[in-house]
């Protein structure tokens, strides 16, 4: 993920970003507030919600909590909530 860091004190350039699954958002693949885009490779019930488990157009896997998750093989967009991004310095 690229990010402005240079407001937070670090350098401009690519950082790492850590998140929680259950930060994200999902919104269909063409919405313009989507951030990150990917493809859902499977889901598992989990809790009172399921994960699912989405590689993300770099290839990068990541981990998605949803109350309903969408059916493999399906293009969504992701959202993130910006408060809960934690900014690595690398």
């Amino acid at each position: 993920m690229l990010a402005d860091a240079a407001s937070d004190g670090l350098p401009p350039g690519v950082v790492y970003v850590a998140l929680r699954p259950e930060t994200l958002t999902v919104c269909a693949a063409s919405d313009a507030a989507a951030v990150l885009r990917g493809t859902v490779l499977d889901s598992s019930y989990f809790g009172a919600g399921s994960q699912m488990r989405v590689r993300l157009q770099n290839g990068t896997e990541i981990q998605v909590q949803v109350a309903e998750p969408s059916p493999a093989g399906s293009e969504i967009g992701l959202i993130p909530e910006t408060s809960m991004l934690h900014v690595l310095a690398d």
